[in-house]
């Protein structure tokens, strides 16, 4: 049977170890694990994925000083990513690694080298950049961009947002603030605009969505009401039919609660999982076509290898 392509899966370069560790105070309560090549490739065959697509799951720039380097470290973290990838085009794709997207032109000039010299498979943007989540209007350059590609666009939680809780013990932002500024960020790409104005982008939410699954007829109810939906007083219908487009993976949500509601929520085609053999096998309980067809309608080059 063809293997699941999974859409959520790290890598950690050598290059962003070492960053990692010169700005140690950066990490709130994070710690960085180990990762080799012959690690993913490893777990690739153990739970019988047919493809990993990785990505680089921290902001690179809050760890370099230099501005003016951002660039180049993202540069050389997607040269080696596309040399991994290389090596095994069959079971490794990867979302290259952008600067901020309040950068514009450093940005866009590291989207046309990731897709155009690299052959990325997609690109990955964090939930927020300076305050600002994804349906700012100073993002809309890049948002044309990548419409213009019809690329896809993994959203991951970012390290901004929500303070951590820290009393009695630190709450790690991963424990349960990322679900929320996954959601936060997925209304206002809603809210704005940017999800109707850009609709040739195929955007790819993090861990089941967040709570966007759950809340999502909330929004939408109070936004109407509010009116602040959108420019065109777009119905609550419309509201969470804009929320069905996007694509969802499950990463650290493999539970049989979250994926019943994930299947009333998701358009179908649109779930994809997540490597961890347990988290894969609830998946493909419940998701196992699915996850496969909307994983080679992303990613059609995977096709003559499955």
């Amino acid at each position: 049977m063809p293997g699941t392509i999974d859409v959520h899966h790290h890598l950690i370069p050598a290059r962003f170890t070492e960053l990692w560790f010169a700005s140690i105070e950066k990490a709130r309560g994070l710690q960085l694990p180990k990762w080799l090549e012959e690690g993913t490739l490893n777990a690739i065959g153990e739970v019988g994925l047919g493809t990993a697509i990785v990505s680089l799951g921290h902001p690179v720039h809050p760890y370099v000083k230099d501005p003016a380097q951002i660039g180049p470290v993202c540069r050389e973290i997607n040269e080696y990513t596309a040399k991994f990838r290389d090596a095994r085009p069959d079971k490794i794709g990867f979302f290259a690694t952008l600067p901020p997207l309040d950068q514009p032109e450093t940005c866009l000039a590291e989207i046309a080298y990731g897709l155009d010299v690299l052959g990325a498979d997609g690109v990955v943007v964090f939930s927020s950049y300076a305050a600002k989540y994804l349906g700012h209007g100073d993002f809309r350059p890049i948002w044309s961009e990548l419409n213009r590609r019809g690329a896809v666009v993994l959203v991951h939680p970012g390290f901004e947002g929500m303070a951590p809780i820290e009393e009695p013990r630190l709450l790690a932002a991963p424990i349960v603030d990322w679900t929320h500024e996954t959601t936060r960020t997925a209304v206002h790409l809603i809210t704005t605009d940017t999800m109707r104005d850009f609709s040739d982008v195929n955007i790819v939410l993090s861990h089941a969505g967040g709570t966007l699954p759950y809340v999502i007829n909330r929004a939408a109810n109070l936004c109407c009401r509010l009116r602040i939906a959108g420019r065109d007083k777009k119905t609550e219908q419309e509201f969470v039919e804009e929320a069905r487009r996007f694509y969802i993976d499950v990463a650290f949500s493999g539970h049989e609660p979250q994926l019943r509601l994930l299947r009333e929520f998701a358009a179908p085609g649109h779930e994809h999982a997540d490597v961890m053999k347990v988290q894969l096998a609830a998946t493909d309980a419940v998701f196992a076509k699915e996850t496969r067809l909307a994983g080679l309608k992303l990613f059609p080059r995977l096709a003559k290898y499955q």
